[in-house]
């Protein structure tokens, strides 16, 4: 057998004949142990990884307009997050199927997509979103407004509204909590846009952008949709000690294997 990778490939005999079943049960309690923590295996790491480097190699240079400033920019793909704007409703299947699924169908026909990587992921609030990497230019109007026709149909326009109206019951509400990331200006921007609009098209719902000014595109890629939510900060640090131990820029996959088992461990002696 041969297995081709972006970069290398690899033979190998193949086993043929029955699995061992030790080690078929084991994977089956792995995978029963892992069912409500949303943690991806190392296996799962490895297979984004090899996706990733696929979508650097296959896709093509690509030319967009500036929004901010004039003249056009080169790249070849986006990072894209889509979030709901208000407490979840539905669980975490339902999200997947009938609200991604429904935005991918559209793009897939509509702007001709084919190569994408998805994963979902668990906010701080315990709302889920998700990442997508994707090779097309798609204008981020467009992504904003199919995503919240989605999310119309789901309920949570409406929800988003009645939050938004009893929250500015009395007038515009200026919510310090977010003063650090979002100051009096834009919140009362945001205010003005809301009221314009009856509070039916929230635009941090999605956020998109171009990979144009990332260096290294695989470890940036990979630090948003490999890491497992309950060691993001956690491994932030211990990635900046690993860099600055070791002098170097960026994590390899061992490097990233070895930081989060031994923060798993920490975890465990911490329980």
């Amino acid at each position: 057998m041969i297995k081709i990778h972006p970069d290398y490939s690899v033979g190998y005999n193949e086993y043929i004949g029955d699995r061992y079943k030790k080690n078929w049960d084991k994977s089956l309690e792995n995978l029963e142990d892992n069912k409500h923590k949303g943690n991806l295996s190392y296996k799962a790491i490895r297979r984004l990884y090899t996706a990733l480097d696929w979508m650097l190699l296959v896709s093509r240079p690509k030319t967009a307009d500036g929004i901010r400033s004039l003249g056009q920019f080169s790249y070849k793909i986006a990072m894209l997050t889509l979030t709901l704007p208000c407490e979840q409703m539905h669980d975490d299947l339902y999200c997947k199927k009938y609200m991604l699924n429904e935005f991918l169908t559209i793009i897939r026909k509509k702007y001709n997509l084919q190569n994408y990587i998805w994963k979902a992921e668990k906010q701080k609030n315990g709302s889920i979103h998700f990442h997508l990497i994707i090779d097309k230019y798609i204008f981020y109007k467009d992504i904003n407004k199919i995503w919240n026709k989605i999310l119309s149909t789901q309920g949570y326009i409406e929800q988003y509204r009645k939050n938004q109206q009893a929250k500015h019951a009395n007038g515009f509400y200026y919510d310090k909590k977010h003063s650090k990331h979002w100051n009096k200006s834009a919140q009362l921007k945001a205010y003005k846009n809301g009221i314009n609009s009856n509070w039916c098209n929230p635009t941090g719902t999605t956020d998109i952008h171009s990979l144009k000014k990332i260096k290294n595109a695989r470890a940036y890629l990979a630090k948003y949709i490999t890491k497992n939510p309950e060691y993001s900060t956690a491994f932030d640090t211990a990635a900046e000690e690993y860099k600055q131990s070791n002098n170097v820029q960026s994590l390899s996959y061992n490097a990233v294997k070895e930081i989060k088992l031994k923060i798993k461990r920490i975890k465990s002696l911490d329980n």
